[in-house]
């Protein structure tokens, strides 16, 4: 298949699940379930259900996040094998931006909390002698990222530069709409990679960045940008999803959830 060809079925494939994508008033059908077990079973006859394929319907919070870190693993698997091989890199590094946080709190020294040790993508990372732990973490993906980010450089400000460096070269056009794209998809990961504290700040601006990511995938149709723009609002309702979890798994009585949960 030459380049054209293969960006014409990513178009296609992506056009197919963006016209499944939920509508603001199916998310708030859906934010109405009073509890985790009737959200999950609400949210699987959407196409949110890529995001919970292995997650339960009773399950602690932990667990949640752990199956939602899986899952949106092989969400973005499987958007790089529609793609062009010379793209595949760049997109398969958003696999790791739920994982962010956590090594980076792993790679400052900071204690492993249990549920790190439950978690197969974080556990080899979580050895108790800082030595050890600091050569696993060499070792990793996420590697350059965690370097920067210990001479003071900003974790997602790190991650992003990154994944510039992973765009392909010989395509000018495209990279440069995905530098420009660059702001806002920064934008994009840090609810996802924030505290389920700071969601009610982050509304106005998933609102502000679902737009831009909308007006990107359309305008930029068959071409790579449109896959980044969709990854974008994927990321978007991944934070939402999360979100929803989590609050009806700290809070199982709906009378003492947050008021903007």
């Amino acid at each position: 298949m030459d380049s054209a060809s293969h960006l014409d079925y990513l178009q296609a494939r992506l056009q197919a699940r963006h016209g499944e994508r939920l509508s603001e008033s199916g998310w708030r059908v859906l934010e109405a379930a009073p509890d985790m077990a009737s959200y999950l079973q609400a949210a699987r006859t959407t196409a949110l259900r890529r995001l919970i394929r292995h997650l339960p319907g009773q399950t602690d919070p932990h667990a949640a996040e752990r199956s939602l870190r899986e899952d949106w693993q092989a969400h973005v698997a499987e958007i790089a094998g529609w793609s062009p091989p010379i793209w595949q890199p760049a997109i398969l590094w958003w696999a790791t931006l739920p994982y962010l946080a956590p090594m980076i709190h792993l790679h400052r020294g900071e204690e492993v909390v249990a549920w790190m040790r439950d978690d197969p993508a974080l556990y080899p990372y979580t050895q108790a002698d800082p030595a050890a732990r600091r050569k696993a973490l060499a070792g990793s993906r996420l590697a350059p990222v965690l370097d920067d980010a210990a001479t003071g450089n900003a974790p997602l400000d790190a991650w992003q530069e990154h994944w510039l460096t992973l765009l392909p070269a010989g395509h000018p056009d495209s990279q440069r709409r995905l530098h420009t794209l660059g702001i806002a998809i920064a934008g994009g990961v840090r609810p996802a990679v924030a505290s389920i504290a700071d969601t009610r700040s982050s509304r106005s601006r998933r609102r502000t960045l679902k737009q831009r990511f909308v007006s990107s995938f359309r305008r930029y149709a068959s071409t790579p940008v449109a896959a980044f723009a969709f990854l974008g609002l994927s990321l978007l309702e991944y934070d939402r999803l999360r979100s929803g979890l989590v609050v009806r798994a700290v809070f199982p009585d709906p009378t003492r959830r947050p008021q903007w949960a």
